[in-house]
Protein backbone atom coordinates (compact mmCIF):
# COMPACT_ATOMS: atom_id res chain seq x y z
CA UNK A 1 0.00 0.00 0.00
CA UNK A 2 1.42 3.38 -0.98
CA UNK A 3 0.60 6.93 0.04
CA UNK A 4 -3.03 7.93 -0.25
CA UNK A 5 -4.71 11.31 -0.49
CA UNK A 6 -6.50 12.42 2.65
CA UNK A 7 -9.36 13.66 0.48
CA UNK A 8 -9.90 10.10 -0.79
CA UNK A 9 -9.72 8.63 2.74
CA UNK A 10 -12.32 11.13 3.97
CA UNK A 11 -14.58 10.32 1.01
CA UNK A 12 -14.34 6.56 1.69
CA UNK A 13 -15.21 7.05 5.36
CA UNK A 14 -18.06 9.47 4.65
CA UNK A 15 -16.57 12.31 6.71
CA UNK A 16 -16.07 15.91 5.58
CA UNK A 17 -12.52 16.65 4.46
CA UNK A 18 -12.05 19.36 7.11
CA UNK A 19 -12.78 16.91 9.95
CA UNK A 20 -10.43 14.30 8.48
CA UNK A 21 -7.70 16.95 8.11
CA UNK A 22 -8.15 18.02 11.72
CA UNK A 23 -8.02 14.39 12.94
CA UNK A 24 -4.90 13.76 10.86
CA UNK A 25 -3.01 16.71 12.34
CA UNK A 26 -4.11 15.79 15.88
CA UNK A 27 -3.27 12.08 15.75
CA UNK A 28 -0.45 11.66 13.22
CA UNK A 29 3.21 12.58 13.34
CA UNK A 30 4.64 15.16 10.96
CA UNK A 31 6.55 12.62 8.87
CA UNK A 32 3.30 10.74 8.09
CA UNK A 33 1.71 13.78 6.39
CA UNK A 34 2.96 15.49 3.24
CA UNK A 35 1.46 18.26 1.13
CA UNK A 36 -1.12 20.83 2.13
CA UNK A 37 -4.86 21.44 1.92
CA UNK A 38 -6.57 19.17 -0.66
CA UNK A 39 -3.19 17.82 -1.82
CA UNK A 40 -2.44 16.23 1.57
CA UNK A 41 -0.98 12.71 1.37
CA UNK A 42 -0.88 10.13 4.18
CA UNK A 43 1.70 7.33 4.26
CA UNK A 44 1.01 3.66 5.12
CA UNK A 45 1.53 3.97 8.89
CA UNK A 46 -0.65 7.06 8.99
CA UNK A 47 -3.43 5.27 7.09
CA UNK A 48 -3.47 2.48 9.67
CA UNK A 49 -3.75 5.02 12.51
CA UNK A 50 -6.51 6.94 10.70
CA UNK A 51 -8.45 3.69 10.18
CA UNK A 52 -8.63 3.38 13.96
CA UNK A 53 -9.42 7.06 14.57
CA UNK A 54 -12.02 7.80 11.89
CA UNK A 55 -15.33 5.99 12.61
CA UNK A 56 -16.78 3.72 9.90
CA UNK A 57 -20.17 4.75 8.46
CA UNK A 58 -23.20 2.66 9.45
CA UNK A 59 -24.80 1.23 6.32
CA UNK A 60 -27.76 -0.30 8.16
CA UNK A 61 -28.94 3.19 9.15
CA UNK A 62 -29.30 4.07 5.45
CA UNK A 63 -31.34 0.97 4.60
CA UNK A 64 -34.34 0.76 6.89
CA UNK A 65 -35.84 -2.37 5.31
CA UNK A 66 -32.80 -4.52 6.13
CA UNK A 67 -32.11 -6.20 9.43
CA UNK A 68 -29.99 -4.19 11.91
CA UNK A 69 -27.37 -6.95 12.44
CA UNK A 70 -25.03 -5.72 9.70
CA UNK A 71 -21.69 -4.18 10.61
CA UNK A 72 -19.01 -2.85 8.26
CA UNK A 73 -15.30 -3.44 8.75
CA UNK A 74 -12.12 -2.83 6.81
CA UNK A 75 -9.31 -5.34 6.52
CA UNK A 76 -6.36 -6.46 4.44
CA UNK A 77 -6.72 -9.49 2.18
CA UNK A 78 -4.10 -12.05 3.17
CA UNK A 79 -4.62 -14.82 0.64
CA UNK A 80 -7.13 -16.65 -1.50
CA UNK A 81 -8.96 -19.58 0.12
CA UNK A 82 -9.16 -23.06 -1.45
CA UNK A 83 -12.67 -22.10 -2.59
CA UNK A 84 -11.94 -19.18 -4.98
CA UNK A 85 -15.21 -17.47 -4.03
CA UNK A 86 -13.63 -16.58 -0.65
CA UNK A 87 -10.55 -14.68 0.51
CA UNK A 88 -8.89 -14.67 3.93
CA UNK A 89 -9.03 -11.18 5.48
CA UNK A 90 -7.40 -9.87 8.65
CA UNK A 91 -10.28 -8.71 10.93
CA UNK A 92 -8.65 -5.87 12.86
CA UNK A 93 -11.32 -5.46 15.54
CA UNK A 94 -11.28 -9.14 16.52
CA UNK A 95 -7.56 -9.76 15.85
CA UNK A 96 -8.29 -12.84 13.75
CA UNK A 97 -8.59 -14.03 10.18
CA UNK A 98 -12.04 -14.43 8.60
CA UNK A 99 -13.18 -15.78 5.25
CA UNK A 100 -15.01 -13.16 3.19
CA UNK A 101 -17.19 -14.03 0.20
CA UNK A 102 -16.31 -12.09 -2.95
CA UNK A 103 -17.81 -11.79 -6.40
CA UNK A 104 -16.57 -13.98 -9.22
CA UNK A 105 -15.03 -11.13 -11.19
CA UNK A 106 -12.79 -10.14 -8.26
CA UNK A 107 -11.14 -13.55 -7.88
CA UNK A 108 -7.36 -13.17 -7.68
CA UNK A 109 -7.43 -9.36 -7.79
CA UNK A 110 -7.79 -8.44 -4.11
CA UNK A 111 -4.73 -10.13 -2.58
CA UNK A 112 -2.74 -7.63 -0.51
CA UNK A 113 -5.37 -4.88 -0.78
CA UNK A 114 -7.54 -3.21 1.86
CA UNK A 115 -11.23 -4.01 1.39
CA UNK A 116 -14.52 -3.24 3.11
CA UNK A 117 -16.64 -6.16 4.21
CA UNK A 118 -19.84 -6.54 6.17
CA UNK A 119 -20.62 -8.95 8.95
CA UNK A 120 -24.10 -10.44 8.76
CA UNK A 121 -25.51 -12.24 11.80
CA UNK A 122 -28.55 -14.49 11.47
CA UNK A 123 -29.04 -16.11 14.86
CA UNK A 124 -25.91 -18.16 15.58
CA UNK A 125 -24.60 -17.97 12.00
CA UNK A 126 -22.15 -15.21 11.08
CA UNK A 127 -21.13 -14.59 7.47
CA UNK A 128 -18.88 -12.00 5.84
CA UNK A 129 -19.45 -10.42 2.42
CA UNK A 130 -17.29 -8.05 0.39
CA UNK A 131 -18.62 -4.52 -0.23
CA UNK A 132 -17.51 -2.68 -3.35
CA UNK A 133 -17.75 0.85 -1.94
CA UNK A 134 -19.41 2.60 0.95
Amino acid sequence: MAKKRLFQIAKECGDPFEEALELAFQNLEEDMITGSKHLTWINEKGQEILDDVIPMPDVSADKEDEEPNRLIYRGKVLRECPNPMYVAVHHRERFCKVNVKITRRMQGQLIGKMIYFEEIKNGDITSYHWIKKI
